[in-house]
């Protein structure tokens, strides 16, 4: 892993290098000028300092907390959201670990992620990712036998190049060491951002399907980079609680709210 850090450290630097001989960039959150990342170190920590997912026991009703199950900051509910709490079917995800809500410039900078193809934000979203995973272990005794990425639409990464879940996963293990599977396959071409969320929810669970029969392991961490209304991570909850996984969580960067 010393190896990564080190070839990532010369990633930083050439593209810090590139960025100062063409003028600089931008950053996404705030205008100020930066180098290899359109994010300057203000708007970094930003990302870095969420919410964090621990459940406050009763003599912490001061502390601003999440909906144990969509993982919402609260206002004025305790434990469960109110959305949540109407929503009497059971859930295939025990709980969702969205670390930012998906407003303001933080959708420009998924923009310049995915579409833009700024692919230097990938280490710092995996960076994101490592902090989250060792703040739940700490606060909520949660740890997992691996992580499994959504799968990307067919032919996305022949014609794009890439799929930034699946980078984010690739930086995780090898970087952070992190175990990595892939039982999931992903049968249409349809984006989940152009269905409307009848579409999203209602749509049929034969969207994706599990290219293994069985997976071993007792809890995973199902990784998307937006969770919208999250159908996605429920179908595939669905899947691998049928091959055998016994706990199904999800986690992503950001969360519609």
């Amino acid at each position: 892993m010393e190896i990564n850090r080190v070839s990532e450290s010369l990633f930083y630097l050439f593209m810090d290098f590139v960025s100062y001989i063409t003028g600089g960039s931008t950053c996404i959150g705030c205008g100020s000028g930066t180098l290899s990342l359109p994010l300057c170190k203000s708007c970094q920590a930003v990302l870095r300092n969420y919410q964090s997912f621990k459940i406050p026991c009763k003599s912490e009703l001061h502390f601003k907390s999440r909906c144990k199950i969509c993982g919402k900051i609260l206002v004025s509910e305790i434990d469960e959201c109110s959305q949540c709490r109407e929503n009497s079917s059971k859930k295939n995800a025990i709980a969702y670990f969205p670390l930012h809500s998906y407003r303001l410039w933080k959708k420009d900078l998924m923009y310049s992620w995915k579409t833009e193809n700024v692919r230097s934000l990938s280490f710092f979203f995996a960076e994101l990712i490592n902090s989250a995973i060792n703040s739940l272990k700490k606060d909520r005794n949660l740890e997992f036998d691996s992580i499994i990425p959504v799968p990307p639409r067919p032919g996305k990464i022949n014609k794009k190049g890439w799929d930034q879940v699946d980078e984010l996963c690739s930086i995780l293990k090898r970087k952070y060491g992190f175990k990595i599977e892939y039982p999931l396959e992903r049968y249409t071409r349809q984006e989940q951002k152009k269905l409307t969320k009848d579409q999203r929810i209602n749509g049929k669970v034969s969207e994706y399907g599990l290219r293994l029969k069985k997976i071993e392991g007792k809890r995973v961490l199902i990784l998307d980079d937006v969770i919208t209304t999250g159908a996605t991570i429920e179908k595939c909850a669905f899947l691998l609680k049928s091959a055998g996984v016994k706990e199904v969580y999800g986690m992503s960067l950001f969360m519609v709210d």
